[in-house]
């Protein structure tokens, strides 16, 4: 049986490591109710309050562009 390509596209349909749109909201929401916190702190506070690991970096690049 002979197949052939199809085209199809070159990247994948969705990034394995992205923050859903709902967690990115509760880590904004947390650092509002919460702006004494650093990022490292709400890092820290979101993975032990929600059990769902995001690094200090994440948690930088969202505030940060929010």
């Amino acid at each position: 049986m002979k197949r052939t390509l199809e085209a199809r596209p070159s990247r994948p349909s969705r990034v394995w490591n992205r923050i859903a749109p709902d967690v990115r909201g509760q880590i904004i929401d947390m650092a509002l109710e919460q702006p004494e916190l650093s990022p490292r702190e709400l890092a820290v506070c979101f993975t032990d309050e929600k059990r769902y690991f995001v690094s200090e970096a994440t948690v930088y690049r969202l505030l940060k562009g929010s």
